[in-house]
């Protein structure tokens, strides 16, 4: 599954359960929350806020297909993909995890797994990128360990922006879409 829509559809289906899901799906992932094409203040193209969305239904529409077809990306070695330890993250398909976008250089960031005192770690690392890897819209320096947790927005360039989530708050984040959102 690569899209949030397929995860909702299994999780609709009845086909995946919380203890499944999280039984299957040890990795933590990226999730796209925000596309390349959004303008600063929360305005997208059209000119709409998100307090304006909500008050038009074709906007609203758009907004959740938008939402279903949003990438999701787990973070884990990918069978023959490389011989780096760690999880490899570029535009190359040699990467474990592979973001096919201009703004994400061939070899762009390693992340780095490891177990913490009380959960699984997650280090993220630029390695020398064009266009720089940024966490919480701060840029990293290159070849420079930095410790992800739960919920931080990670961006590539000026790609997308996605947001770094351990398994469980994942999983919690398809519930309220589902629920709430009507997903």
């Amino acid at each position: 599954m690569d899209t949030i829509g397929a995860f909702l559809d299994a999780i609709s289906s009845g086909s995946l359960d919380r203890d499944k899901f999280l039984n299957a799906n040890a990795c933590p992932f990226l999730v796209t929350i925000e596309y390349a094409d959004a303008l600063p203040g929360g305005l997208s193209a059209e000119g709409s806020s998100a307090a304006t969305v909500a008050g038009d239904p074709a906007k609203v529409r758009r907004a959740m297909v938008a939402a279903r077809e949003g990438k999701v990306w787990s973070i884990q070695k990918r069978a023959g993909a490389n011989q780096d330890n760690d999880v490899l993250l570029g535009r190359s398909r040699d990467n474990d995890v592979w973001i096919n976008d201009a703004e994400v250089s061939k070899h762009h960031a390693k992340l780095v797994l490891g177990r913490g005192a009380t959960a699984p770690s997650c280090e993220i690392v630029d390695l020398g990128s064009t266009n720089g890897t940024f966490v919480n819209d701060k840029r990293l320096d290159k070849n420079v360990a930095w410790a992800l947790k739960t919920y931080d927005s990670v961006r590539f360039g000026r790609s997308g922006k996605l947001q770094y989530l351990d398994s469980a708050s994942f999983y919690d984040y398809l519930t309220v879409l589902r629920r709430f959102v009507g997903l």
